[in-house]
């Protein structure tokens, strides 16, 4: 991957809509970075389950539903790769629908405390290798102050 990337680099360079988003990085470094954030992406969709997501119950009062989310392994690289999936899909040259937008927006209101993220973890929602609870709850609750849904209408 990194030759692939190295081979490509002017051509990658050039898939930026702003030119001042790579200049401040030599090739090398660029090379790095773009190398390891497609691993970490490539990671994220590995360890996401979508072919058999676990259910989770919702009840409100009277009414009671069902949820299906896709198990999620939380560990130290998750907030490395949230915070740049959110940078990529903002990015104003792509055209996106916005689901990692909406899915950490959907998670923070879930999300409150280490309780919650304990609730998660028992209907095998998330596996937390990043620490404690109270970690993973203020992982999602930092990504729900950086995403506002002003931000969202500013981008479509």
């Amino acid at each position: 991957m990194y030759g692939t990337v190295t081979q490509h680099l002017q051509e990658l360079r050039n898939l930026f809509s702003s030119k001042d988003v790579t200049e401040g990085y030599n090739n090398e470094e660029l090379v790095q970075m773009l190398v390891v954030d497609g691993c970490a992406l490539l990671y994220f969709m590995c360890n996401i389950n979508d072919r058999n997501p676990k259910p989770l119950m919702l009840k409100f009062d009277q009414l009671c539903g069902q949820l299906m989310l896709p198990g999620t392994v939380i560990n130290d690289l998750t907030p490395y790769l949230y915070h740049n999936l959110i940078a990529y899909e903002m990015c104003p040259a792509f055209n996106h629908d916005f689901e990692f937008f909406s899915y950490f927006s959907l998670m923070d209101s879930l999300i409150d405390d280490a309780e919650d993220v304990k609730d998660l973890r028992a209907a095998g929602v998330l596996q937390n290798l990043l620490g404690s609870d109270e970690d993973v709850a203020k992982l999602f609750n930092e990504l729900g102050h950086v995403l506002s849904h002003k931000h969202l209408n500013d981008y479509r």
